[in-house]
């Protein structure tokens, strides 16, 4: 039975039929199956016996296989003798045991029999109510919809409130004419969103991510608002392992794969019931890209059914709610959870066959294909690798595929795929090569892993594969934009080597016989990267510095001055060739993300029309292998110029002028765009994208979609990158700022662990030392987290560096550290350096109006903020500006709303503070959209379903501590001293609702 607290949702309802308990009149509860019918009834139940009001259950349910008692007087006798030790009597054991002895098929049959037990039924219902008020509830009623209007008029003359989950509206209509006055009937309606996210959250005892709910929602599309679908998945996602606890939040991992309704759900079993095909059938239009009326000759063939049955299964499969037909008469499925059920249900091997019998008949129309060409396509590709008869089939399908592909790219590519596995092998390279570009170009990097996986499956001879230096680009496009190194094997051909002149760079894979020529040089003044290892014969030409970590293998000679480091390593997880040597001391990397045979790309020069030669520095030249390796073994990120170099055979280029401006964040996607220009996709899901969301929403404001997109990366993409060092820091300073300082230090993992953007975290363990009271250690720290910083953005990691010098600044300018105010000057003209725009940049700007008190500095700053949207920056700018400004309010309340905005309850505190030492009075607002006062009753609603602080939390996903808070304040505002008393207060109206 539904424990009470997880009734949400119905709360009108449940008042509808509160309001007429103790009167003799019929109650019908309507809803389609899962609606909750079954729960509301247990809840009319139980706020009945609260009130003291006799009530029994009748499930007629279990009279199903007594079709023989017309009037269900078993299953009332059942409902009787539970409830008997606490409302029998002698009076109503004399009723139960007339009415048992009475109850007997043969009675049934003499119409005077049959008059005398529902006589007796009736004065049982009497010696029931006992005179009081009295509630008959009867659920599942339409296992028996004949017996319950007998057995409900029978209780209805004997003067109880008859209460009847019921979906045939004809007993709906004959139950409602009984009574002393007309019945009512209550229709459950689907539930709205928030109420759907809290009985998620009461299901699963966690409070969901924002992103669940309207998962859960489109893969139930007409069910969404079903409690009983709802329910269900949760249960199936559970088991299976995708909604977890993320971040103090249930999400919901791979978010982009199918989810399906439970093979036991009524829904499904209702379609294979129905009809043997009936599963197949929805599987295939779920499956197809086009599947209309007209198909269903082409199906019943295919299934050895008669056409007249399939017409028939579609027309109940819509009035179930399961299909839906367009005016044009295309068939899609209302809740594609279902389909995917359905095709889970079909297995792969017999939808295939289902697919290629479609194929087989469309291509027996002729050659003459016309207006088939499409959905032959369509089935052709869904069919696999078969034999389809006398046709071409990879020449159809590349036929097919152009002439989709202005209008559907997606739908082209995934043809073009399958042209593949039906092409000549003199055709598979071109094919091959043209796939994978195009695959780059629509931003379907989940697809391009797949067809390098399979490609590799199918041999990787030199002739039935594509350019090697493609191959290579291509898997580490796939790598980086899935979050998942492909397997060993996968898409890096062996053979090609580094081009002469070029040095091996910083942790890059020298492949297989590659021989590193001598004499290449640095150019002059350049660092050598820390960890980078001189190359045989090479020179290091004077000026330029090798910084500690690296080592000279044997035969580099360093000029006058310049000192050959000692004990470099291999990061790890960077692919180390087979026959490449690493320096003396060097560590062997691990887990290698790239085969052993990787290459760097055999030609550096621009693809042909390009215009101009990549301008790439001798250490910049890095292989494919050697940044799939760093960025999932040394968690390193890659820079323009050698990813440049690494993406050439794809078309990557780097100019200088067109990579895209430093402005303090890592953006991989922005640096894949320079690189690629319009041969590059922007992807719509995998961890970039995330990471993309994660960035823009912290800046925006938009900090729940932020850690929503933090929580999904997590759960989606495990493996340790760049970009989920950067989530994981950025989620730690927002749960800091909203005073969760446990949830904080989960996020941010061991402190001794320092890995990339050492920028970003040390601006993260700075506010945590200075919001936990510890300013003068926070500064202390910030003075050396600034300087590694400034040191990391010399070798070119700006990363984050504009938020620690802006954090630092402001904690000086607040403790009086003018002497370390000079310095954090010094790291801002650094930070402008990296930049080609001539005007300063608002960190500058912020830095300058903190130094020198400069309202004008500020304002600009904050100007500049504004125009981009960026609303966390812009609340630092404007404290700054109230600290200088002639009039501070208009300032302070700017950061008062932005506060509120973002739920940074320490930056409320701090511009309250700063308010009141001002003399400044700001406006009352709330930290969230609701209001304070709705949220309060809310809690008292949910204090009255008898819920603990943890589940109210997870109901109105609020923290604990956020739910502890609101009580307190209840309590100072209603003068109460407990849970109890806070209820009777409210109930007294002390607490209006809004």
């Amino acid at each position: 039975m539904t424990s009470r607290h997880e009734l949400i949702g119905r709360q009108k309802e449940l008042e509808a039929i509160g309001g007429q308990v103790g009167r003799p009149v019929p109650i019908v509860v309507r809803g389609p199956r899962g609606a909750g019918k079954s729960a509301l009834l247990d809840e009319v139940a139980s706020g009945c016996r609260d009130r003291d009001v006799r009530t029994i259950t009748v499930e007629l349910s279990s009279a199903a296989g007594e079709s023989w008692d017309l009037f269900g007087a078993q299953a009332v006798l059942r409902a009787l003798r539970v409830r008997f030790a606490d409302i029998g009597g002698s009076r109503l054991a004399t009723a139960l045991a007339t009415v048992n002895q009475l109850c007997t098929p043969a009675n049934y049959d003499a119409p005077a029999a049959r008059g005398r037990l529902f006589h007796q039924l009736q004065r049982l219902f009497e010696s029931f109510r006992g005179g009081a008020a009295a509630v008959v509830l009867f659920d599942d009623v339409d296992a028996a919809p004949a017996t319950v209007v007998a057995t409900a008029s029978a209780a209805l003359r004997a003067g109880c409130t008859v209460v009847v989950a019921c979906d045939d509206e004809g007993v709906a209509l004959e139950l409602t004419a009984f009574g002393e006055a007309a019945g009512q009937i209550v229709e459950l309606g689907p539930l709205g969103d928030r109420h759907i996210g809290e009985l998620v959250a009461a299901a699963t005892r966690h409070r969901p991510d924002p992103a669940v709910v309207p998962a859960i929602q489109a893969a139930l599309g007409s069910l969404a608002g079903n409690p009983g679908a709802v329910l269900a998945l949760c249960d199936l996602l559970r088991s299976q392992g995708r909604l977890t606890d993320v971040g103090g939040a249930l999400c919901l991992a791979d978010p982009d794969a199918p989810i399906a309704l439970p093979a036991g759900h009524w829904l499904v079993g209702l379609v294979e019931r129905t009809h043997a095909f009936g599963l197949r059938l929805l599987a295939l239009i779920a499956d197809s890209e086009w599947f209309g009326m007209d198909d269903l000759a082409v199906f019943a063939s295919a299934v050895d059914g008669e056409l007249a049955a399939c017409g028939r299964a579609v027309d109940e499969f819509t009035a179930v709610g399961a299909l839906l037909c367009t005016p044009d008469g295309i068939l899609t499925l209302a809740c594609p959870a279902l389909g995917a059920a359905a095709i889970d249900a079909v297995g792969g091997d017999r939808l295939r066959a289902l697919h290629l019998a479609f194929a087989r008949h469309l291509a027996a129309r002729g050659p003459s294909l016309g207006h088939v060409l499409l959905p032959l396509a369509d089935h052709l590709a869904a069919a696999g690798a078969v034999d389809v008869g006398d046709i071409d089939a990879a020449a159809l399908l590349e036929r097919a595929a152009h002439r989709i592909r202005p209008v559907n790219p997606p739908l082209a590519a995934r043809w073009h795929r399958a042209a593949l596995a039906h092409c000549a092998a003199a055709d598979h390279p071109r094919l091959l090569d043209d796939l994978l570009r195009e695959l780059v170009r629509i931003g379907r990097y989940d697809w391009l892993g797949k067809v390098l996986t399979e490609a590799a499956r199918t041999g990787g001879e030199p002739a039935s594969t594509a350019t090697p230096g493609v191959l290579s680009a291509a898997t580490c496009l796939a790598a980086l934009h899935t979050g998942a190194p492909l397997p060993r094997g996968t898409a890096l051909a062996a053979g090609t080597t580094s081009p002469t002149g070029a040095a091996s760079p910083t942790g890059a894979a020298l492949p297989t016989g590659a021989a590193s020529p001598a004499g290449a040089a640095s150019p002059i003044g350049a660092a050598l990267p820390a960890g980078a290892a001189l190359p045989t014969g090479a020179t290091l030409p004077a000026g330029a510095t090798s910084p500690a970590g690296a080592t000279s293998p044997a035969g580099a000679t360093s000029p006058a001055g310049a000192a050959s480091p000692t004990d470099a390593t291999s990061p790890a997880g960077a692919a180390l060739p087979t026959g490449a040597a690493l320096p003396t001391g060097a560590a062997s990397p691990t887990d290698a993300a790239l085969p052993t045979d990787a290459a760097s790309p055999t030609d550096a020069a621009s693809p042909t029309g390009a215009g101009d030669t990549p301008v790439v520095s001798a250490f910049g030249r890095t292989s494919a292998g050697s940044i799939v390796g760093r960025w999932f073994g040394a968690n390193e990120p890659f820079g323009v110029a050698e990813l440049a170099y690494a993406l050439a055979p794809l078309g990557g280029t780097h100019h200088p002028l067109a990579a895209p401006q430093p402005d303090g964040w890592f953006d991989p996607i922005g640096v894949f765009r320079a690189v690629l220009g319009p041969a590059y996709g922007t992807p719509e899901r995998g961890p970039l994208v995330l990471y993309r969301r994660i960035v823009d929403g912290y800046r925006r404001g938009r900090w729940d979609d932020a850690l929503s997109a933090a929580r999904t990366l997590v759960a989606t993409c495990p493996a340790a990158t760049p970009v989920h060092e950067l989530a994981r820091l950025l989620a730690a300073e927002m749960c800091e700022r909203r005073d969760d300082p446990g949830l904080a230090e989960s996020w941010l993992g061991d402190p001794d662990r320092r890995g990339a953007f050492p920028a970003v975290r040390g601006w993260v363990e700075m506010g945590l030392l200075q919001r936990r009271g510890r300013p003068d250690a926070a500064l202390a720290f910030g003075r050396r987290a600034c300087r590694t910083a400034v040191r990391a953005a010399a070798a070119g990691d700006t990363t984050g560096l504009h938020l620690l010098i802006i954090r630092h600044a402001f904690l000086a300018t607040t403790l009086g550290d003018r002497a370390g105010l000079a310095e954090i000057q010094g790291a801002a003209r650094a930070w402008r350096g990296h930049s080609d725009r001539p005007e300063p940049c608002v960190t500058e700007l912020l830095v300058t109006a903190m130094a020198q008190n400069s309202f004008p500095a500020a304002q600009a700053a904050a100007a500049a903020l504004r125009a981009r949207g960026h609303l966390t920056e812009l609340a630092t700018a404007c404290l700054v500006a109230a600290r200088t400004a002639d009039d501070t309010r208009p300032w302070l309340g700017t950061a008062d709303e932005i506060a509120g905005q973002l739920g940074d309850t320490g930056l409320r505190t701090y511009v309250r503070s700063l308010a009141r030492t001002r003399g400044v009075t700001l406006p009352r607002r709330t930290t969230s959209s609701r209001s304070s006062t709705e949220v309060e009753v809310r809690i008292i609603e949910l204090i009255l379903q008898g819920m603990t602080n943890r589940q109210i939390a997870a109901a109105i996903r609020f923290s604990e501590k956020s739910v502890e808070r609101h009580l307190t304040r209840l309590f100072a505002k209603t003068g109460c001293r407990s849970r109890l008393d806070l209820v009777a207060a409210y109930e007294r109206g002390m607490l209006a609702r809004t």
